[in-house]
């Protein structure tokens, strides 16, 4: 069940991820689906967050995606 609830995210998200990676409370929703997410699905969400790992690693928005 938990995998088609991320699918329904992931449409809801449309490529968008430096919408949700950069604030607490959206940041939650990619940790979540990250958790719960099957293998593809947690695959697609970490290469779509890749060109923002350094700001994340970096800055304060790391505190937010852990």
């Amino acid at each position: 069940n938990k995998p088609k609830i991320v699918t329904e995210i992931l449409k809801q998200i449309n490529g968008n991820y430096s919408e949700f990676c950069y604030k607490h409370d959206l940041c939650r929703i990619l940790q979540g689906s990250i958790k719960y997410g099957d293998q593809n699905q947690r695959s697609e969400i970490i290469k779509n967050l890749m060109p923002y790992l350094y700001d994340l690693i970096t800055k304060k928005y790391s505190i937010y995606l852990q």
